[in-house]
């Protein structure tokens, strides 16, 4: 899996927390990505100079860039297979996208039941009153 595909799932997973109300901050997202840089075991200098640059250049965009360009750098140093380096790593990350969709799908299935419900209630009580008005 590419760098970038490991930031996109990671923006997928923001983007899904967000729509269940459990939205990630931008730090929260990028620790994400950086365990899953640091578990892979082949990010180690483009961790460290991650860390040695100053907190307002510590963002998202900023982060994917900068990991993009490592790969970069690693997929030149070791052209036979730098692609699979992050692959087991963005296991966990489906994981846990994968349970985010879920608990969205259920959100929204309790919620239209919810609604139902009101809709029937609602529709009884105009049948009633109608009744009532005859």
């Amino acid at each position: 899996m590419e760098v970038s595909e490991v930031i996109a799932d990671i923006k997928l997973l923001a983007k899904l927390a967000e729509v269940i109300g459990n939205p990630y901050s931008d730090a929260q997202l990028m620790r994400l990505a950086l365990k899953v840089f640091t578990n892979c075991g082949h990010f180690t200098q483009g961790l460290r100079s991650w860390k040695a640059r100053p907190a307002e250049e510590r963002t998202l965009d900023n982060l994917h860039q900068h990991f993009v360009q490592e790969h970069i750098t690693l997929h030149e140093l070791h052209p036979q297979g730098i692609g699979a380096l992050v692959g087991p790593q963005a296991n966990v990350l489906k994981e846990c996208t994968d349970s985010m969709i879920k608990q969205q799908q259920q959100y929204f299935e309790a919620k239209t039941q919810e609604l139902e419900a009101k809709s029937q209630q609602l529709t009884e009580l105009m049948i009633a009153l109608r009744q009532e008005q005859a």
